[in-house]
Order: structure tokens, then sequence, then C-alpha cells
């Protein structure tokens, strides 16, 4: 059922609902009408599918627990999806009120929802710093049925302390990751953390990785690329990795992570603007050549300043040899001019 205005949701008879979608997107709600909401969710015993959009709303830690509290009581949901993110700083000069507080009351309650299988959280332009995120993970070791899991964190104040791998690390079933953790400052400690952890989920078949801006250096780059290298069961991997600093050793290591992934067919690289010098992006281009099954590929090496013109040409070459390649997308930039080579 769809709900699309609040007050209607209040009014229904939620009993026997299997499946709620609320689509309460700029709708002007507040901590009070997140608190009946939370209320209300509560008599949803029996529902096993929730999407829940509060976009666009001035929803503050005591809204968002009120709600988490309601989802807690959710025992028989398999299919989560909620979007709190906050209003974008530039665009209306604020940002919502998400804190620590409120994404460890969520990241609790959604541990008690233990037949979850997919789990969608968005936060984004929220202020939930390193022990939100630690606690939007922390209990999802609980959920042992989990599958598919989307965390949206960007704009959060999250820095190298977040402890994130640490939680990750411990759902061991989880095949489909997508984590967007751009504009924080996670630096190459977390990054490195978060590495340790990704590392155990070997079940990964899909990981999706937005780390853009997030001054993670050449540590960062290479504790990503050894944790890439034991995800051997990969068949899409998506990294965006702009605007940090992994220079030739982080590049060199996410090669040689690439090239034990053996059943990779889908590969996007954002590595614009990362100092990789000519040995790196060397290691990096003979690394994808030796994943053989590679189909579909996207690598962005934008603002590089040793690749040079013969360089291009001798990786070229190189990716000539990945037989089974169907798409390449490689963008460079040579003298200040942006080139496409497809």
């Amino acid at each position: 059922m769809i709900f699309q205005i609040l007050e209607e949701f209040l009014k229904a008879n939620l009993s026997n609902l299997s499946e709620a979608q609320l689509n309460f997107r700029d709708s002007f709600i507040n901590d009070q009408k997140a608190a009946l909401l939370g209320v209300k969710l509560q008599s949803c015993k029996d529902i096993q599918t929730l999407f829940i959009n509060l976009s666009g709303n001035n929803i503050g830690t005591y809204g968002i627990s009120h709600i988490a509290n309601g989802i807690g009581n959710c025992i028989n949901v398999q299919n989560i999806s909620i979007n709190i993110s906050g209003l974008s700083l530039i665009q209306y000069n604020t940002l919502s009120q998400i804190d620590y507080k409120g994404a460890l009351c969520l990241g609790k309650n959604v541990g008690q929802c233990t037949n979850l299988i997919s789990l969608c959280i968005n936060l984004e332009n929220n202020q939930i710093g390193d022990l939100g995120a630690q606690n939007i993970v922390k209990n999802l070791n609980r959920c042992k049925y989990l599958q598919t899991l989307e965390l949206y964190l960007a704009q959060n104040e999250i820095g190298e302390k977040a402890l994130f791998g640490e939680g990750l690390g411990k759902c061991q079933n989880i095949q489909y990751l997508n984590l967007n953790l751009s504009g924080n400052n996670i630096q190459e400690e977390g990054a490195s953390e978060l590495a340790k952890g990704l590392s155990k989920i070997k079940s990964l078949n899909y990981f999706k990785l937005d780390f853009y801006g997030n001054q993670i250096n050449e540590k960062g780059g290479y504790e990503l690329g050894v944790s890439i290298s034991q995800l051997t069961n990969l068949q899409v991997l998506n990294l965006n990795l702009g605007s940090n600093r992994i220079m030739s050793k982080g590049a060199s290591s996410l090669g040689k992570g690439i090239q034990n992934c053996q059943n990779l067919t889908d590969l996007v690289l954002y590595l614009d603007s990362n100092y990789i010098g000519y040995k790196g992006v060397e290691d990096l281009i003979k690394g994808i050549q030796i994943s053989r099954n590679i189909k579909n590929m996207v690598l962005d090496l934008q603002n590089q300043t040793a690749i040079t013109f013969k360089g291009v040409c001798k990786y070229s070459q190189i990716l000539q040899e990945c037989f089974n390649l169907q798409s390449l997308q490689l963008i460079i930039e040579l003298f200040k001019i942006q080139s496409r080579v497809q």
C-alpha cells in the first residue's frame, strides 16, 4: 500500500499490512510528526517490506529515534529502505539535525529485525560523525539473512575513527554492498580499517564504494587493493576514489587486487586527481589485463601528470589483450584536453 500523506497513514488500519511505501518527501514533517509516525509503525507487526522516504523534511534526533523504535517492532520485516537525507548545504544553507545519537538508535533497532534480507539507509547530509557511522553497522551481524546492504552516508562529518569496517566484517552473508561515504574525512586510517573489514565478506559478488574526496593517501589505497584481492567472488566492482592521494603504491595494489578477481565481468574505476605515477598506472593496467573475464570497463585517469601520449598508446595495447572486453571507456587528460578512447 502506498501512502503520500502522513495523516492518511496515521488513520489507516495496518494490522494485516505486508507491504507499505511511505513517500513523505518534502512534506514539512518535523520531529513531533515523525514521532507520531514512529508510534504508528509499532502496529505493523506483519509487515515484510517497508519503504520510507522522508528526505527534505526537518527531522532531527528526536524524530528519527521514534521512527527507529517503530521499525524495531517490525520483527517480521525482510526488506527496509529508509531515506532521511538532509538538505543540501549548498542549495539550502542548512543541514538536517540527525547526529550520532539518532544514528545509534536507528542502528540498534534495525539490528532487532533479524529476518532482514535487504537494507537501504540514506542519511546523507546529516551530522552522524564517527560514532554514528560505527553504530549504524554495529548490530547488523544479528541479521543473519542479510544479503543486500546499501548505505548512503555522504557529507556526514565521518572521520578516521569511525571503525566502520569492524561492523561490516561481521556480516558474512552479504552479496550486494553499496557504500557512499563521499565528502567525509575518513583519511588513511579510516580507509585501512574499512578495507580490513571488507576483506572478511567473502560472499560479495557486487561491490560499489564511493570514497570521493576523503583525503585517502597511498596506505589507504594499498589496503583497499589488498582487501579486493581477497574478494574472489566479485563479479561487479565500482570504485570512486577521485580527489584522493592513493599515488602509485595505491594504484599498484589495486591492480594486484583486481588481477586476483577472475570472476569479475564489470569494472568501474574513477581515479582522477590521485597523483598516480607512471609505474602505478602501468601496474593497474596490467592487473586489469590479467583479470581475463572483464566485459565492461570504465577507467577514469584524469589529472595524472605521469600520463603521456606514448603511455596511452602502451596502455591501449595492453588492454587489447582483454579478449572478452566488449565495452571500454578510458578517460584521460593530455595537455588539459580531455580525451575519451572507446
